[in-house]
This record gives structure tokens, sequence and C-alpha cells, in this order.
């Protein structure tokens, strides 16, 4: 069994129903259980966020001509490349 009640928070000036104590009793073959927990420290607390919307960065394809991005790739003979 759970009691609930209110629970008074001063500092916010609200109070929220809580469980204020829970009760549980068995038999398990030869043995009997009773236990009991009450709740009396609750403490609240809150947290504020703020999200902010930011477009996703586009990255270029690595076949795009930065300069010209609608020129057509133009491929170079090998016999005219000379090494660096």
């Amino acid at each position: 069994m759970v009691e609930y009640g209110p629970i008074p928070f001063a500092k916010k000036g609200t109070s929220l129903w809580l469980p204020k104590s829970a009760e549980i009793y068995f038999d398990f073959g030869k043995h009997h259980y009773y236990r009991r927990h009450s709740f009396d420290r609750y403490m609240l607390f809150s947290v504020e966020s703020e999200e902010k919307d930011k477009a996703p960065q586009s990255k270029p394809n690595p076949g795009d001509n930065p300069t010209q991005p609608d020129a057509p790739l133009s491929a170079t003979p090998e016999s005219s490349v000379t090494p660096r």
C-alpha cells in the first residue's frame, strides 16, 4: 500500500502530491516479511534551458569547382601534367 499526500515546497510556493509512505507484507514459504518506508525529505529543483536553431553548414562536393560552380569538369591529358 502506498500513501500519498501534499508535500509543500515553500521556496517555490507550491505543493505536490507525492508518496508519504509505502508498506509491503507477504509470506514466502515459512517466512513472513513486512517492510515500511517513509518519505519525508523531498527536494524540489528546476532547470531552465534555451534551444537555439542553427542552419546546417553544407560541405562542397569534392568534384565541385568553388569559383565556378556551374562549370563542367575538364580532363587534362597526362602528357601535359608536370610533377612538382
